[in-house]
């Protein structure tokens, strides 16, 4: 536990001076002493558990074994109701995924392209701007249908 606990502060820490910065800042405080040191603590804690958690939901959400050509993205904000029911409405459930040999999962374009997608919609959710309510991509034929 303790083990744990002196990596998550060297990690905390990792760009201003690793587990020494935070020992001399608790031990001669300059910037809030033990205070600030449990708070960037706490705030490196909160922001890995939250990339845990959405690392696990949309690894529970995109079934790996659903590697048909063509790749459907729905962006939606959580706050539209409407917008949640037609996304909910579309996910596929992992009866209907292919079942492929693990070479033909493992061809590293598909999840390139879909990365490079769902980067751009974060990228518009992020900067306010409007975004495309479903994108659809056959990589096969490079054809590109966005609604």
């Amino acid at each position: 536990m303790a083990k744990d606990a002196i990596a998550l502060l060297e990690r905390a820490f990792a760009n201003g001076g690793g587990f020494e910065a935070a020992l001399a800042e608790a031990r001669y405080p300059a910037h809030g002493g033990l205070r600030r040191v449990l708070d960037v603590v706490t705030d490196q804690y909160k922001a890995e558990q939250r990339s845990k958690h959405v690392s696990r939901v949309v690894r529970e959400a995109i079934d790996p074994l659903d590697w048909d050509a063509r790749v459907a993205f729905y962006t939606i904000r959580p706050t539209d109701t409407d917008a949640c029911e037609f996304y909910e409405g579309n996910l596929y459930t992992s009866q209907a995924a292919e079942q492929l040999p693990c070479s033909a999962r493992a061809i590293v374009y598909c999840p390139l392209a879909a990365s490079a997608l769902i980067g751009l919609q974060a990228k518009r959710f992020a900067t306010d701007q409007p975004m495309k309510k479903e994108i659809l991509f056959d990589l096969p034929t490079l054809t590109l249908i966005v609604t």
